[in-house]
């Protein structure tokens, strides 16, 4: 083929009787050089296209014209979209600007062409990928590095938990891995829990998302109550009986061999 950027020549494949001739090569972006008065001129085209040239034949006073589209191959120039992902067990089609089936192409082993569409490729492999055209005017190569994403990996949270009054308690969302985000707005991997409530976090990236609600409840601090200090007579020994009053589940005297309550018969401090 003839190739935009390299002179082009003309002639004259029948000798017909002229006084004088005009060639019009169909480029007027050429300017002065889309004609010519020569027998065998040439003219460069910058672009690829189809263009219609003339030639015109003066003998006598009389005019005769002839005229043919001529085509004229570009080098191919070829571009890649810009790196980028695609999602681990699928694919996703490559963009490939100024492509044309008419040039000889050949590419790397991470792209395949569609069985059914033969005009589309796709990327199915992580890495440098890259694609090549050619034909008779030059060659063309482009090349992406495409990255493999998975989607963040499920998590477990153990279930609705208790914590103590005033201790912190940790949650993360190990191994999924990704944009994090609370039901506060946080977006840190791991999250602080001192209060009650509902707890809710969605692990997210390009390629899926995660999530699980946990709910906390506070176990309060014990209170216990003995009472005033108090005085007894001491021929009651009856009189008194300590027990301590409030929330809890386990207790202890001072004395560790007494258990339930205490039957006070003796002046002291009795802790609990």
């Amino acid at each position: 083929g003839i190739c935009s950027g390299s002179p082009t020549q003309f002639s004259l494949q029948n000798t017909v009787l002229f006084d004088s001739l005009q060639w019009d090569f169909g480029d007027p972006q050429s300017g002065i050089s889309n004609t010519s008065n020569q027998i065998s001129p040439e003219h460069t085209y910058s672009e690829a296209g189809n263009y219609l040239v003339s030639i015109t034949f003066y003998y006598e006073g009389q005019a005769s014209t002839l005229q043919k589209t001529l085509y004229i191959l570009g080098s191919p120039s070829i571009s890649l979209s810009e790196d980028t992902f695609f999602c681990t067990n699928s694919y996703f089609p490559l963009d490939i600007d100024g492509f044309s089936f008419d040039d000889q192409f050949s590419f790397s082993q991470g792209i395949f062409d569609d069985a059914f569409s033969l005009d589309t490729f796709f990327v199915y492999q992580e890495g440098l990928q890259w694609f090549t055209v050619s034909n008779t005017c030059g060659t063309s190569s482009d090349s992406i590095y495409v990255q493999e994403i998975s989607p963040p990996q499920p998590f477990y949270w153990p279930g609705d938990q208790s914590i103590c009054e005033g201790t912190t308690y940790g949650v993360g969302t190990a191994p999924a891995e990704g944009n994090y985000l609370w039901q506060d707005g946080s977006t840190e991997p791991i999250y602080f829990i001192t209060e009650a409530g509902e707890y809710h976090v969605t692990v997210s990236n390009q390629c899926g998302t995660r999530s699980d609600t946990m709910q906390i409840s506070v176990i309060p601090l014990p209170q216990v109550e003995l009472g005033n200090d108090t005085s007894i007579c001491p021929a009651f020994t009856n009189q008194l009986i300590l027990f301590p009053q409030g929330v809890f589940d386990f207790f202890q005297w001072q004395n560790p061999n007494i258990f339930g309550s205490v039957n006070v018969i003796e002046t002291g401090t009795y802790a609990v």
